[in-house]
Protein backbone atom coordinates (compact mmCIF):
# COMPACT_ATOMS: atom_id res chain seq x y z
CA UNK A 1 0.00 0.00 0.00
CA UNK A 2 1.12 3.34 -1.00
CA UNK A 3 0.04 6.83 0.48
CA UNK A 4 -0.97 9.86 -1.80
CA UNK A 5 1.29 12.84 -0.67
CA UNK A 6 0.25 16.07 -2.08
CA UNK A 7 3.07 18.26 -3.76
CA UNK A 8 2.95 22.02 -4.37
CA UNK A 9 5.15 23.91 -6.71
CA UNK A 10 6.38 27.06 -4.99
CA UNK A 11 8.01 29.77 -7.71
CA UNK A 12 11.21 30.85 -6.49
CA UNK A 13 11.90 34.84 -6.30
CA UNK A 14 13.30 36.30 -8.93
CA UNK A 15 17.26 37.11 -8.39
CA UNK A 16 17.62 40.58 -6.52
CA UNK A 17 20.49 41.90 -9.51
CA UNK A 18 21.29 40.12 -12.79
CA UNK A 19 24.21 41.08 -14.88
CA UNK A 20 23.94 41.33 -18.67
CA UNK A 21 27.87 40.76 -20.47
CA UNK A 22 27.98 42.71 -23.42
CA UNK A 23 29.64 41.64 -26.74
CA UNK A 24 32.80 43.20 -24.94
CA UNK A 25 32.66 41.98 -21.79
CA UNK A 26 31.07 45.38 -21.04
CA UNK A 27 28.12 44.37 -17.62
CA UNK A 28 24.95 46.06 -17.63
CA UNK A 29 23.72 45.22 -14.03
CA UNK A 30 19.66 45.39 -13.89
CA UNK A 31 18.67 45.19 -10.10
CA UNK A 32 14.74 43.62 -9.37
CA UNK A 33 12.02 46.02 -8.87
CA UNK A 34 9.10 43.93 -7.25
CA UNK A 35 5.43 44.83 -7.92
CA UNK A 36 3.77 46.95 -5.77
CA UNK A 37 1.36 49.99 -4.67
CA UNK A 38 2.59 53.38 -4.44
CA UNK A 39 1.69 57.20 -4.49
CA UNK A 40 2.32 58.63 -8.06
CA UNK A 41 3.14 62.54 -8.52
CA UNK A 42 3.14 65.68 -6.34
CA UNK A 43 0.59 66.96 -3.71
CA UNK A 44 -0.97 70.35 -3.74
CA UNK A 45 1.36 71.26 -0.77
CA UNK A 46 4.83 69.82 -1.98
CA UNK A 47 6.99 72.50 -2.09
CA UNK A 48 8.52 73.07 -4.90
CA UNK A 49 5.78 71.61 -6.92
CA UNK A 50 5.41 72.36 -10.71
CA UNK A 51 2.97 72.34 -13.52
CA UNK A 52 3.78 69.41 -15.13
CA UNK A 53 4.00 67.21 -12.21
CA UNK A 54 0.67 64.84 -11.98
CA UNK A 55 -1.26 65.06 -9.25
CA UNK A 56 -0.83 62.49 -6.31
CA UNK A 57 -2.67 59.23 -7.20
CA UNK A 58 -2.66 55.29 -5.87
CA UNK A 59 -0.80 53.63 -8.99
CA UNK A 60 -0.43 49.88 -9.05
CA UNK A 61 2.73 48.54 -10.51
CA UNK A 62 1.09 44.93 -11.79
CA UNK A 63 4.41 43.21 -12.32
CA UNK A 64 7.83 43.48 -11.71
CA UNK A 65 10.82 44.05 -14.04
CA UNK A 66 14.70 44.98 -13.65
CA UNK A 67 15.99 48.25 -14.05
CA UNK A 68 19.14 49.11 -14.79
CA UNK A 69 21.84 49.98 -11.93
CA UNK A 70 22.80 52.92 -13.47
CA UNK A 71 22.02 55.34 -16.50
CA UNK A 72 23.65 53.95 -19.60
CA UNK A 73 26.91 54.70 -19.50
CA UNK A 74 28.93 55.91 -23.22
CA UNK A 75 30.82 52.52 -22.76
CA UNK A 76 27.55 50.23 -22.91
CA UNK A 77 25.93 52.63 -25.44
CA UNK A 78 28.86 52.63 -27.80
CA UNK A 79 28.78 48.79 -27.45
CA UNK A 80 25.31 47.90 -28.47
CA UNK A 81 25.02 51.07 -30.83
CA UNK A 82 28.72 51.80 -32.26
CA UNK A 83 28.47 55.57 -31.48
CA UNK A 84 28.79 58.02 -28.81
CA UNK A 85 27.14 61.10 -29.43
CA UNK A 86 28.49 62.51 -26.14
CA UNK A 87 29.55 66.48 -26.01
CA UNK A 88 31.80 64.91 -22.42
CA UNK A 89 33.10 62.23 -24.32
CA UNK A 90 35.86 64.34 -24.89
CA UNK A 91 37.25 63.93 -21.06
CA UNK A 92 37.89 60.71 -22.17
CA UNK A 93 35.71 58.93 -18.79
CA UNK A 94 33.50 56.50 -20.79
CA UNK A 95 31.52 55.78 -17.77
CA UNK A 96 29.64 59.33 -17.89
CA UNK A 97 26.23 58.50 -19.03
CA UNK A 98 25.32 58.98 -22.55
CA UNK A 99 24.21 61.78 -23.94
CA UNK A 100 22.32 63.97 -26.59
CA UNK A 101 20.73 60.89 -27.21
CA UNK A 102 17.23 61.26 -29.26
CA UNK A 103 14.64 59.16 -29.50
CA UNK A 104 15.62 57.37 -32.59
CA UNK A 105 18.39 56.47 -31.11
CA UNK A 106 16.60 54.36 -29.05
CA UNK A 107 13.81 53.04 -30.97
CA UNK A 108 14.01 51.00 -34.43
CA UNK A 109 16.35 49.15 -36.30
CA UNK A 110 20.15 48.84 -35.02
CA UNK A 111 19.16 51.34 -31.95
CA UNK A 112 20.30 50.65 -28.79
CA UNK A 113 17.02 48.67 -26.76
CA UNK A 114 16.95 46.60 -30.40
CA UNK A 115 20.67 45.63 -29.85
CA UNK A 116 20.21 44.68 -26.30
CA UNK A 117 17.20 42.44 -27.32
CA UNK A 118 19.24 40.76 -29.75
CA UNK A 119 22.22 40.20 -26.71
CA UNK A 120 19.54 38.87 -24.39
CA UNK A 121 18.44 36.26 -27.45
CA UNK A 122 22.23 35.29 -28.21
CA UNK A 123 22.63 34.57 -24.51
CA UNK A 124 19.78 32.66 -23.99
CA UNK A 125 18.63 34.97 -21.15
CA UNK A 126 14.36 35.47 -20.91
CA UNK A 127 13.72 38.77 -20.85
CA UNK A 128 12.94 42.09 -23.42
CA UNK A 129 14.70 44.93 -23.03
CA UNK A 130 12.50 48.20 -23.42
CA UNK A 131 12.33 51.43 -22.25
CA UNK A 132 10.15 52.17 -18.10
CA UNK A 133 7.01 53.39 -18.81
CA UNK A 134 7.03 57.12 -16.46
CA UNK A 135 4.79 54.99 -13.49
CA UNK A 136 7.43 52.55 -13.75
CA UNK A 137 10.15 55.25 -13.43
CA UNK A 138 8.75 56.78 -10.33
CA UNK A 139 7.83 53.79 -8.75
CA UNK A 140 11.98 52.49 -9.05
CA UNK A 141 12.95 56.10 -8.11
CA UNK A 142 10.92 56.56 -5.14
CA UNK A 143 11.89 52.85 -3.80
CA UNK A 144 9.04 52.98 -1.17
CA UNK A 145 9.13 56.67 -0.27
CA UNK A 146 6.58 59.44 -1.05
CA UNK A 147 8.63 62.50 -0.17
CA UNK A 148 10.57 64.94 -2.56
CA UNK A 149 13.49 63.17 -3.00
CA UNK A 150 14.39 59.14 -2.21
CA UNK A 151 16.33 59.68 0.95
CA UNK A 152 13.05 60.09 2.24
CA UNK A 153 13.89 64.17 2.41
CA UNK A 154 11.78 66.98 1.07
CA UNK A 155 12.54 70.14 -1.20
CA UNK A 156 13.74 72.95 1.20
CA UNK A 157 16.09 75.00 -1.27
CA UNK A 158 15.09 75.05 -5.41
CA UNK A 159 18.13 76.08 -6.20
CA UNK A 160 20.64 74.29 -3.71
CA UNK A 161 19.15 72.15 -1.33
CA UNK A 162 21.12 70.13 0.99
CA UNK A 163 19.78 66.96 1.01
CA UNK A 164 20.01 66.36 -2.35
CA UNK A 165 23.10 66.88 -2.45
CA UNK A 166 24.48 63.48 -1.27
CA UNK A 167 21.82 62.08 -3.76
CA UNK A 168 22.67 63.71 -7.21
CA UNK A 169 24.71 65.91 -9.67
CA UNK A 170 22.60 69.00 -10.64
CA UNK A 171 23.08 72.63 -10.92
CA UNK A 172 23.89 73.64 -7.44
CA UNK A 173 23.02 77.56 -7.57
CA UNK A 174 25.73 78.87 -9.68
CA UNK A 175 28.18 75.87 -9.26
CA UNK A 176 27.20 74.16 -12.59
CA UNK A 177 29.10 71.24 -13.27
CA UNK A 178 30.73 71.04 -16.68
CA UNK A 179 29.71 67.89 -17.82
CA UNK A 180 27.41 64.86 -16.08
CA UNK A 181 29.60 63.11 -13.60
CA UNK A 182 30.68 59.28 -13.97
CA UNK A 183 27.40 57.33 -12.86
CA UNK A 184 27.34 55.37 -9.28
CA UNK A 185 29.14 57.97 -7.58
CA UNK A 186 26.10 59.04 -5.56
CA UNK A 187 24.14 57.47 -2.98
CA UNK A 188 21.69 55.04 -4.20
CA UNK A 189 18.27 54.50 -3.59
CA UNK A 190 16.79 51.93 -0.79
CA UNK A 191 16.55 49.61 -4.13
CA UNK A 192 20.21 49.88 -5.27
CA UNK A 193 19.65 52.79 -8.51
CA UNK A 194 22.15 55.23 -8.83
CA UNK A 195 21.43 58.60 -10.36
CA UNK A 196 17.29 58.48 -9.76
CA UNK A 197 17.65 62.36 -9.56
CA UNK A 198 19.92 64.38 -11.87
CA UNK A 199 23.30 64.03 -13.92
CA UNK A 200 20.84 63.30 -16.92
CA UNK A 201 17.60 63.27 -17.52
CA UNK A 202 16.03 59.85 -18.61
CA UNK A 203 13.73 59.04 -21.56
CA UNK A 204 10.46 57.27 -20.67
CA UNK A 205 7.07 56.12 -21.99
CA UNK A 206 4.37 59.36 -21.36
CA UNK A 207 1.48 57.61 -19.83
CA UNK A 208 -0.27 58.82 -22.81
CA UNK A 209 2.10 55.72 -24.51
CA UNK A 210 4.84 55.35 -26.46
CA UNK A 211 4.13 58.21 -28.83
CA UNK A 212 4.35 60.98 -26.05
CA UNK A 213 7.58 60.29 -24.18
CA UNK A 214 8.61 62.40 -21.01
CA UNK A 215 11.93 62.91 -19.84
CA UNK A 216 12.19 62.14 -16.42
CA UNK A 217 15.03 62.85 -13.13
CA UNK A 218 15.82 66.03 -13.66
CA UNK A 219 19.96 66.89 -14.97
CA UNK A 220 23.53 68.26 -14.42
CA UNK A 221 22.28 71.23 -15.91
CA UNK A 222 18.73 72.11 -13.81
CA UNK A 223 18.19 73.05 -10.58
CA UNK A 224 17.16 71.02 -7.17
CA UNK A 225 13.42 71.64 -7.45
CA UNK A 226 13.78 69.80 -10.90
CA UNK A 227 15.24 66.72 -9.50
CA UNK A 228 12.28 65.91 -7.07
CA UNK A 229 10.97 62.44 -7.78
CA UNK A 230 7.73 63.43 -9.24
CA UNK A 231 9.47 65.93 -11.66
CA UNK A 232 8.57 65.49 -15.31
CA UNK A 233 8.95 67.23 -18.86
CA UNK A 234 6.59 66.64 -21.79
CA UNK A 235 8.55 66.10 -24.98
CA UNK A 236 7.73 64.81 -28.42
CA UNK A 237 9.70 62.21 -30.07
CA UNK A 238 11.18 65.11 -32.68
CA UNK A 239 12.72 66.67 -29.85
CA UNK A 240 16.20 67.80 -30.43
CA UNK A 241 18.43 66.15 -28.18
CA UNK A 242 20.87 67.72 -25.67
CA UNK A 243 24.04 66.82 -23.50
CA UNK A 244 21.68 66.61 -20.52
CA UNK A 245 19.18 63.89 -22.02
CA UNK A 246 20.69 60.36 -21.57
CA UNK A 247 18.57 56.99 -20.70
CA UNK A 248 17.85 53.72 -18.86
CA UNK A 249 17.14 50.57 -19.58
CA UNK A 250 14.49 47.93 -18.07
CA UNK A 251 14.05 44.38 -19.17
CA UNK A 252 10.88 42.34 -18.61
CA UNK A 253 10.75 38.91 -17.35
CA UNK A 254 8.91 36.91 -20.91
CA UNK A 255 6.31 34.94 -19.90
CA UNK A 256 6.64 31.36 -18.85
Amino acid sequence: DTDAVALTMKRLPPPAEIVVTLADGTPMKFRWIPAGVFQAGSPPEEHGRQRNDLPRAKTEIAKGFYLAETETTQRQHRVLTGRNPSTSRALGDDTRPVEQVAWRDLMGAGAAIERLNETLRKLGLPYQADLPAEMEWEYAARAGTESAFNDGSNLTNERDDAALNALAVYARGSAMPDAPSPVAKRKPNAWGLYDMHGNVAEWTYGVRGKREPVLRGGSWKVSAVHCRAASRVEVTTETRPTDAMGYRLLLRPLED
